[in-house]
């Protein structure tokens, strides 16, 4: 995502949503946007594997730290985003 937004300050977007509260951020688009719709209908759609709940491997800790250095500049747009968002800056 920070390639794709590379430029643009997060401050002149609209919107910013994130998957992880996807139903509530879609109604703040609503209120944003004056939808007049009583209730969304937003059900978010699990992929499970019914034949087994394994719980995911866990990863060396320098896994962990490649990973995150490989991933550095969306991390910090993740977290100024979720800043901004939690001081209602685009509610």
């Amino acid at each position: 995502m920070s390639q794709y937004l590379e430029g643009i300050d997060l401050e002149a977007l609209f919107f910013v949503g994130f998957q992880e509260q996807f139903k509530e951020d879609v109604v703040r688009l609503g209120r944003k946007l004056q939808w007049r719709i009583s209730e969304l209908p937003l059900q978010m759609r699990v992929n499970e594997n019914k034949r087994t709940k394994q719980s995911a491997p866990s990863l060396p800790e320098e896994l962990i730290m490649r990973i995150r250095k490989c991933n550095e500049k969306d991390l910090a747009l993740y977290e100024k985003a979720k800043q901004l968002s939690e001081k209602g800056f685009w509610s």
